[in-house]
């Protein structure tokens, strides 16, 4: 009967950190995705900054204000949608750190298992 309990704590324990490793890896996903979306955002409001100068030198204007306020608004957007992908760099970078000390903690725990096992059976001759 012990067995039995065993196997199913062993399932139970497994399945546990199944679930858990997928969760972290779905927020890594999840976060990868929005720093692609965040550095395409950065290209259309580039493109939109492109646009409004030629739009100027176009008219004839020879020099702008870099303190007008449609340049401040894009800009601003600019630096807060960086700031954001800074932000979930950060985080992914995080959780792989988590799942590389997991990783450790797995191949010293099938290590020292090993080790026991060695043991063992030299005892066993």
């Amino acid at each position: 009967m012990s067995l039995i309990k065993d196997a199913k704590k062993s399932i139970f324990d497994i399945s546990e950190k199944f679930v858990h490793n997928t969760e972290r890896y779905s927020r890594i996903a999840k976060l990868s995705m929005d720093i692609k979306k965040a550095e395409d955002n950065i290209e259309k409001i580039q493109t939109e900054i492109g646009k409004f100068i030629i739009e100027r030198v176009e008219k004839g204007e020879t020099s702008f204000n870099l303190n007008e306020k449609t340049l401040k608004e894009l800009t601003a957007k600019v630096k807060r949608t960086k700031s954001s992908i800074k932000a979930n760099r950060k985080e992914i970078n995080k959780l792989k750190k988590i799942d590389e000390s997991e990783s450790s903690k797995s191949k010293k725990i099938n290590d020292d298992t090993g080790k026991k096992e060695e043991s063992k059976s030299n005892n066993d001759n």
